[in-house]
C-alpha cells in the first residue's frame, strides 16, 4: 500500500472519496454499490453510458465528464480504444477588428467580474466526486434547467455542456520577432526564463545562468553554481535572482554582483528539487521534492534567516513528484502544490500542520504540469496537465469548474494553428482574460483566449524557433514576449506600439524587501 494512501492520511481522507484502484480494499469508496455502478467489471464494460449509469441523462454529458476516459484506463478489458475528448474547433480566421470583444472569463460584458460561483455537487462528473447511490437524485436534465432558472448572470459554466465555437479577433496587439539570439551552439537547450525590467535571465540544460540585455540580447553575466538540472527561476525586484535545482538547493543571487550565490536553501541528502514559491510577505519559502524512497515532500524554509534550515516538511499529501508550488499572490499563509499523481493540494500555513492546515484537494485526473492562480481575487485555479489537458477550477471549494479536454484537438490546419502541447497560461489582471501558451513541435507558438468554456485563438507567433519552446515570459501590459526552446534560441517579442522595451519598464522599477543574508 502506498504510504500517502494510509487510512488515516490527509490525501486519503479528502482527496480519494471517489473509488480508485489503488485505494485499500478497506477504503469506504470501494463499496459495492458505488464500484458496481460507476466503474463495472469486464461484463458490462461495453455497455452504453446510459446503461452503466441508468439514474443520468447520458445525452447532456460532455464527452470529458461521461467518466469514459478514465474507465478506460481502469478496465479489465483490453479491447476498448481509449476516447480523448475533443475541444472544438476554431472555425474562423483572425479579424483585425477590435470592437465587440468578447467579455473576460467570469465577466458579464461590462467589464464586472462576477463572484465566485458555486457549483452544484450534484451536476459534477463522478470523476471528480463519485456518484451517489441513491437513484432518487433529480437528473442532471432537471438539475441544469433549475440552475438556469435561478441564474441572472445569463453566463452558466456548466461542466456538462460541449464547447462553443467561437469567432476569433484581435484582441492583443500582435507580436512580432524582434530579437532573437542564441545560448550556446552544440546540445544544449533552454529551460525556463525570467526577467525585470534591468535584466533577462535564462537557465539551460548546461546549468548556467545567462543574464541578458532585455532590449538587445547581448550577454552581461553569467552566473554558475548548480551541478545538476535547474528546474525554476523567480525574480523578485530589481536585484534578486532565485533558482533551484536538482542538485537540492534553492540559490538566492544579488544581481548588482558578480559572485556566488548569497544565501542557499538545502534540503536533507540534497534530494532534488523541481519547484519552488516565495510567499507575499517574503517570508516562507517552499520548495517541492522528486519522489524519493516514497516521500514526495513540500520543505518550508524561514527566507529570513541565515540558515537553510526547515522549519517543516509536508509529506503525506502527495505520492509522486511535486512539480509546482504556489503562493496565493495576497495572501501569505496560503499555498497551493501540484504533483504527478493528478492532485492539487491547497493549504493554510497559519499552525503549520499538514493535516490540520489541509483545506482543499483537487483530483485531475492527469499529470499536473502547471497551475496558478487567476480571478481579479485570484479565486480559480488553472491546471495544465503533462497529457496535455486544461481544466479551470475554484480554489475555495475544489469544484471543477471547465474541463476543455485535449487541448491539441483545437489544431486547425486552415488557419495554420497546431497545437501539439501547453506551455503556460497567463492571466492579465487588468482586462481580467486568461490566455493560454501553447506551442507546436515546428517551434511556433499560439496564444488563446481561455473563456469560459471555450478557447479563442489569438495570434500564431512563427519565424522564432525551429523546435519545441519550452518557456516564455510574457508581460502583455507592456507588449513583451521572451521565448526558449530546445533549439538554444532566445526570442524577444514586442508590439508595433513598443519601441523600447527597457524605457516602457523604466517607471516601474523597485526594489524587493527581502533581506539578503550572506552565510
Amino acid at each position: 500500500m502506498l504510504p500517502h494512501l494510509s487510512r488515516g492520511s490527509p490525501a486519503h481522507q479528502r482527496g480519494h472519496q471517489h473509488y480508485s484502484t489503488s485505494c485499500p480494499l478497506d477504503c469506504p469508496a470501494r463499496s459495492t454499490p458505488h464500484q458496481t455502478q460507476h466503474y463495472p467489471l469486464q461484463n458490462n464494460a461495453r455497455l452504453a453510458p446510459s446503461a452503466r449509469h441508468p439514474h443520468l441523462d447520458a445525452s447532456v454529458l460532455h464527452p470529458a465528464f461521461s467518466g469514459l476516459f478514465f474507465q478506460q484506463r481502469r478496465t479489465h478489458s483490453t479491447n476498448i480504444t481509449p476516447h480523448y475528448p475533443p475541444v472544438s474547433p476554431i472555425a474562423q480566421p483572425l479579424s483585425n477588428q477590435t470592437s465587440s470583444l468578447p467579455p473576460p472569463f467570469m465577466s458579464q460584458g461590462s467589464g464586472v467580474p462576477l463572484p465566485p460561483l458555486s457549483i452544484d455537487s450534484a451536476r459534477i462528473s463522478p470523476i471528480f466526486h463519485g456518484y451517489s447511490p441513491n437513484p432518487d437524485k433529480p437528473k442532471i436534465a432537471e438539475r441544469r434547467q433549475a440552475v438556469d432558472a435561478n441564474s441572472s448572470s445569463g453566463l452558466l459554466l456548466d461542466t456538462f455542456r460541449v464547447l462553443k465555437v467561437v469567432h476569433p479577433r484581435l484582441i492583443q496587439p500582435p507580436l512580432a520577432l524582434r530579437q532573437s539570439s542564441v545560448f550556446s551552439h552544440g546540445d544544449i537547450y533552454i529551460f525556463d526564463i525570467a526577467a525585470n525590467s534591468s535584466n533577462l535571465i535564462v537557465s539551460a540544460s548546461n546549468h548556467e545562468i545567462k543574464l541578458y540585455n532585455p532590449v538587445t540580447l547581448a550577454i552581461k553575466n553569467i552566473l554558475k553554481f548548480h551541478t545538476d538540472t535547474i528546474t525554476q527561476l523567480k525574480t523578485h525586484g530589481e536585484n534578486i535572482l532565485m533558482s533551484s535545482s536538482k542538485d537540492g538547493s534553492v540559490a538566492v543571487w544579488d544581481l548588482r554582483t558578480e559572485a556566488s550565490p548569497v544565501q542557499i536553501f538545502s534540503t536533507p541528502a540534497r534530494n532534488p528539487l523541481l519547484c519552488f514559491d516565495l510567499n507575499s510577505s517574503e517570508q516562507i519559502l517552499a520548495a517541492g521534492s522528486e519522489l524519493v524512497d516514497y516521500d514526495a515532500n513540500v520543505h518550508f524554509f524561514d527566507a529570513r534567516s541565515n540558515t537553510s534550515t526547515i522549519i517543516k516538511t509536508y509529506s503525506e499529501s502527495h505520492s509522486d513528484d511535486i512539480t509546482n508550488v504556489k503562493f496565493h499572490p495576497t495572501n501569505p499563509a496560503r499555498v497551493m502544490t501540484g504533483s504527478v499523481d493528478g492532485l492539487i493540494c491547497q493549504f493554510d500555513l497559519t499552525d503549520m500542520d499538514e493535516d490540520e492546515g489541509l483545506l482543499v484537494v483537487s483530483n485531475t485526473g492527469a499529470s499536473v504540469n502547471r497551475v496558478g492562480y487567476f480571478g481579479p481575487n485570484s479565486e480559480y485555479i488553472y491546471c495544465l496537465s503533462h497529457m496535455e489537458t486544461l481544466s479551470l477550477w475554484n480554489s475555495d471549494d475544489a469544484d471543477a469548474i471547465h474541463q476543455f479536454g485535449d487541448i491539441r484537438g483545437a489544431s486547425n490546419p486552415a488557419l495554420g494553428l497546431t497545437l501539439d502541447y501547453g506551455i503556460d497560461c497567463h492571466y492579465e489582471s487588468e482586462s481580467g482574460r486568461l490566455y493560454l501558451i501553447s506551442g507546436s513541435n515546428e517551434g511556433n507558438i499560439n496564444i488563446l483566449h481561455v473563456m469560459a468554456n471555450s478557447l479563442q485563438l489569438c495570434q500564431v507567433m512563427r519565424g522564432g524557433h525551429s523546435e519545441i519552446v519550452r518557456s516564455t515570459c510574457w508581460d502583455s501590459k507592456r507588449g513583451i514576449l521572451f521565448s526558449g526552446g530546445e533549439d538554444a534560441k532566445l526570442g524577444l517579442w514586442t508590439s508595433d506600439a513598443v519601441s523600447s522595451p527597457l524605457a516602457a519598464s523604466a517607471s516601474s522599477r523597485h526594489s524587493s524587501p527581502l533581506q539578503l543574508k550572506s552565510e
